[in-house]
């Protein structure tokens, strides 16, 4: 079995892992391999996504999405 490490946990979210671990009787790791599975077997939360399938996504812009040029285009249009 793969072994991982995490390094520079944040104080406060350590202290929470081990409050939660004490709570259901685990130890810190059993806690933390719980936590894992069901956050990566759950739905991604709202506003939580996998990595962009393209640049577009990648910058925001859906790839059907406005394009700047365009838009900078028509406002100097609207100015004259």
């Amino acid at each position: 079995m793969p072994t991982l490490y995490i390094r520079d946990v944040p104080n406060e979210l350590y202290q929470k892992l081990k409050n939660a671990a004490r709570a259901h009787r685990r130890s810190a790791t059993q806690e933390a391999i719980v936590v894992l599975e069901k956050a990566l077997s759950s739905p991604p939360a709202k506003g939580l996504v996998d990595a962009p399938a393209s640049d577009a996504e990648a910058s925001g812009q859906a790839e059907d999405g406005p394009n700047h040029e365009e838009e900078s285009h028509e406002s100097d249009q609207a100015r004259t």
